[in-house]
């Protein structure tokens, strides 16, 4: 079954669109507030990628460069989405094949934070 269009956000990685829902709300900004979020091929989705990241992670990385998370922030940030469909596909993700969900765990230390520069 596809993600809603409602409450997902669409991503374009190496000419293949996914979707992903889930991410980093206001109202859940602690430190260790692990967020974790979900991510589907568009249009025939098959299995689902399920990844964790922190709050406090987030936070740091934009600090060292200099930005701020706003209080819009509703979503996981695109780079760390873009990497996360990277990471799935090294690991064994195949989002045209139905298929059980693959987990990730936690992807603090896998992304390249150095993209937000």
């Amino acid at each position: 079954m596809a993600f809603p269009r409602k409450g997902s956000r669409r991503i374009t990685v190496d000419s293949t669109d996914y979707r992903f829902r889930g991410g980093i709300y206001e109202r859940d900004r602690m430190p260790g507030e692990v967020h974790a979020f979900r991510i589907q091929r568009a249009g025939s989705p098959g299995q689902i990628l399920r990844a964790e990241i922190t709050y406090q992670r987030v936070r740091t990385e934009y600090g060292r460069v200099g930005r701020h998370i706003s209080r819009t922030i509703d979503s996981v940030p695109p780079y760390v989405v873009r990497q996360t469909i990277l990471l799935g596909l090294a690991r064994g993700w195949t989002p045209a094949q139905n298929g059980r969900e693959l987990d990730l765990g936690s992807i603090d230390d896998a992304i390249d934070w150095t993209a937000l520069r």
